[in-house]
Parts: C-alpha cells; sequence; structure tokens
C-alpha cells in the first residue's frame, strides 16, 4: 500500500541538485514513511523517516566492486548508534538499518549499472519493524520500490561513473 505524493525539483536555474519526496504508506500498524532524495553529482543523499524527515542515524553505503555481478556493500555509521550495541538500540533496529541501506544500494545499481555513488543514508525508523519476517520483508521491499522510483525521477540518464568524476575539474 503505497500512499504516494511526489515532488521532483531542479534541473533548472533555481537549483541544479534534483530533490524527490514522497510518503510510503506502510500497513495499518506503522506510520508512513518520509522519503527524501537528492542526486548530487559526487553522492545520493537519502532520508528515510517516521519522524516528520528527522533523523536519528547516518549511514554511507558504498558498493564494494560496482563492476561484480554480486552487489556487495559496505555500511559506515557516521551518526547515531552503530546498531552492534543493542543495549543502546532497544528497538534492533540498527542491523534494519544496514540491511535496509544495504538492499537500496543494490537496487538502485540494478536500475543504473555505471552509478558508484556513494549512499549517505538519514533514517529514523518507529519500533515495530520486526514484528513478522513477512512484515520486515514487505516493509523493506514497499521502500525500496518507492526510493527506485525515487532514483529514476531523480537520475537517469544522466548519473555520473567514477570516471567522470574524476575528470571534472
Amino acid at each position: 500500500m503505497t500512499d504516494r505524493t511526489a515532488d521532483v525539483t531542479g534541473g533548472d536555474v533555481e537549483f541544479p541538485v534534483k530533490t524527490y519526496t514522497s510518503s510510503v504508506a506502510l500497513d495499518d500498524t506503522q506510520p508512513p514513511v518520509q522519503l527524501f532524495l537528492q542526486a548530487y553529482s559526487n553522492r545520493l543523499f537519502l532520508i528515510l523517516s517516521q519522524y516528520d524527515g528527522r533523523i536519528g542515524s547516518l549511514l554511507q553505503v558504498t558498493l564494494d566492486n560496482p563492476a561484480a555481478q554480486t552487489k556487495m556493500s559496505t555500511v559506515t555509521w557516521l551518526m547515531g548508534n552503530a546498531g552492534h550495541d543493542h543495549a543502546g538500540d532497544p528497538g534492533g533496529r540498527g542491523d534494519v538499518y544496514e540491511i535496509l541501506g544495504s538492499e537500496i544500494r543494490a537496487r538502485l545499481v540494478d536500475v543504473q549499472p555505471t552509478d558508484d555513488r556513494p549512499l549517505l543514508l538519514g533514517l529514523t525508523l518507529k519500533e515495530g519493524w520486526m514484528a513478522s519476517s513477512e512484515d520486515f520483508k514487505r516493509r523493506i521491499q514497499t521502500i525500496v520500490a518507492e526510493v527506485e522510483e525515487a532514483y529514476r525521477e531523480t537520475n537517469i540518464p544522466s548519473a555520473p561513473t567514477t570516471a567522470m568524476r574524476d575528470m571534472a575539474i
């Protein structure tokens, strides 16, 4: 169940960075997730929040080898709980954030194989994501599908490659 209100801006004189915003309804037990994506030349910035756009954790997700068939990624925690100390994360969301970040980055490279920009991912999701494995899987799929749509709207066809960025002055 996706309640989409999307706004794509940018590409004009007023602001060159394309921005996509939407709200994704997950189900009756979880509040909607606000999605905000900005596509910069050297990275993607994505916020997923169930707290009115506020973020509690910031991760960077990079592809280990963009040319490889398997989409392995490295998740680096820049702010917030790294998720491995669950005493400090009573909802156990750290692992969920890492899974979500890796799934999103893998899906984006499926859409645009030459795009190896790092993904900066700001997240704040409410507790209850792990209610059941079926709910968890469905929620991840719903969010990843909406992020893919946002990515298509803001990036195709001009996603730069590492070689293109290295040549830029």
